[in-house]
């Protein structure tokens, strides 16, 4: 069987840089895929995830609000309230969007209700509930203001958002 950090693999990373080089004008294949296919086997699952993040970072553009219109239209199109989980020509979907979840949290407090806004809707595709943990030491206050609204979405993966993402300790993390 194969071990399980390898969702995050070359063909993901060739994926993901796709879709960076048909929405960033800039776009620099080379320079985003030769250090990560150069460390990527050596590492475990969340490292591997980290590793994608921080080249998906260097990629984006630097005004937040570009960085965000990007990593949305990176995402898989949701059909009927669910997320596709895995990710194509169409878009990134199940665990791909770890890493680009992960660039969020870490790198989106700049622009904070719009990332926490792109963060509910790569929810359905993928849990956010590692990346908004970011916002809530950030603004506990804040964050809870918009998570609260979330209680009531008619999407069962953006509620689950709201009590994952809360937990004090995550039971896988």
């Amino acid at each position: 069987m194969e071990p399980f950090k390898n969702v995050f693999s070359p063909a993901l990373v060739s994926c993901i840089a796709n879709h960076l080089d048909r929405h960033v004008p800039s776009f620099d294949r080379d320079r985003f895929e030769r250090p990560v296919l150069a460390d990527i086997e050596n590492l475990e699952l969340k490292a591997r995830a980290q590793l994608i993040a921080d080249h998906v970072h260097i990629a984006l553009p630097q005004y937040p609000g570009d960085r965000i219109e990007v990593l949305r239209a990176m995402l898989r199109p949701v059909v009927n309230g669910d997320g596709e989980q895995h990710s194509d020509d169409l878009g990134i979907g199940g665990w791909g969007v770890l890493p680009l979840s992960m660039v969020v949290g870490q790198h989106g407090r700049d622009d904070f209700a719009a990332s926490l806004a792109l963060l509910r809707e790569m929810t359905i595709l993928f849990s956010s509930e590692f990346a908004v943990r970011y916002f809530l030491l950030a603004d506990l206050t804040g964050t809870l203001a918009i998570m609260r609204t979330w209680v009531e979405d008619p999407n069962h993966h953006v509620r689950r958002l709201v009590s994952e993402g809360t937990r004090p300790r995550l039971p896988w993390a």
